[in-house]
């Protein structure tokens, strides 16, 4: 390590204490308060390891989930991206989803893992740059930081770590402090493949909605079908699910019934499977399925595996999906 990165890390740890002692009042109104954001930048990292790490660019997908879920719930909400490796480049600057959506997609092609090294200094600069009026960043990263120190202060940032980005202590604490010191969550060493169900979470709390509720499944050959169930409380009228997967050669279909319950319910009635509207919305790793006319009972949903492809990340294998459930009071 040269002088100028010995001295840039020792002044990006002062800069992370400092705001670690400044803001945890801060931190906390944030999360008591819970006011929905309106105004969101994505840091995401494209260095060269990404291509071992991430070779399939589920973080671009993670960062596509936000665009498409937002501009169905919340046209208006302003969302900016960064990429960064040895520098920083813009990815889309800062807009309102609705209208902007295509626009924005179309740019996360330029996502390759051909941006040299990490330099995280460069990243939020270009982030502040971009987007003085953002108030959380959600931040992907495989590596620790060989450039420039993070400027401070920065609002809350969800951390989201996978590859090395953990591999010394000091750069997972730097990490955890970056995070803790700005009030938002450090997700430490997540797999590619889970980039977009751990975004659907930090999504989920930026909004002030519920966590989801996670299942995880394997599949093995096509055609396997594999069935979970929900109870829905007599407040909940619609549900959203997340069905995410680490290639874009996997291929499966959602369905879903409702059994009701109540003293007034026959046997039979039951048992007779209540139609429901459902909207499904696809992508290339993951797609979204919208449950509408629940009522209280129990709702059961069944993923089949219609295509299994092959993965380039032993760690994230083929056939593995994650299904995130989250009951609304809407219609």
């Amino acid at each position: 390590m040269s002088s100028r990165q010995v001295l840039s890390a020792l002044a990006g740890a002062a800069a992370v204490t400092t705001a670690l002692v400044a803001t945890p009042a801060q931190a906390r109104v944030h999360a008591s308060a819970c006011k929905p954001l309106t105004n969101v930048e994505a840091i995401v990292d494209d260095s060269g390891s990404m291509f071992a790490t991430d070779p399939n660019v589920l973080r671009g997908q993670a960062v596509k989930l936000i665009i498409q879920q937002q501009a169905q719930t919340q046209p208006s909400f302003t969302f900016g991206a960064v990429s960064f490796g040895d520098g920083a480049t813009t990815l889309f600057a800062p807009a309102a989803v609705g209208p902007n959506a295509s626009a924005m997609i179309g740019s996360l092609g330029s996502l390759q893992a051909d941006d040299g090294s990490t330099n995280y200094g460069a990243a939020f600069t270009q982030a502040a740059t971009d987007n003085a009026g953002r108030q959380a960043n959600v931040f992907m990263t495989d590596g620790g930081n060989n450039g420039d120190p993070i400027p401070f202060p920065q609002p809350p940032t969800y951390v989201i770590g996978f590859g090395d980005s953990a591999a010394l202590p000091e750069d997972q604490q730097a990490l955890q402090n970056l995070a803790t010191s700005t009030g938002g969550q450090y997700y430490p060493q997540t797999t590619s493949s889970k980039l977009v169900s751990v975004v659907n979470g930090v999504l989920a709390q930026i909004t002030c909605q519920s966590q989801p509720q996670t299942f995880n499944d394997t599949f093995t050959k096509v055609g396997q079908a594999i069935s979970h169930s929900v109870r829905i409380s007599s407040k909940t009228k619609s549900a959203s699910f997340v069905i995410s997967y680490p290639t874009k050669d996997d291929l499966f279909t959602f369905s879903a019934s409702e059994i009701l319950s109540g003293s007034k319910a026959s046997a039979a009635r039951k048992h007779k499977v209540k139609k429901l509207k459902v909207k499904i919305v696809r992508s290339e790793t993951f797609f979204t399925a919208h449950v509408r006319g629940l009522k209280r009972g129990k709702l059961r949903f069944k993923i089949k595996a219609k295509q299994l492809g092959t993965s380039l990340d032993p760690t994230s294998p083929a056939g593995a999906v994650t299904t995130q459930f989250s009951p609304s009071h809407r219609r």
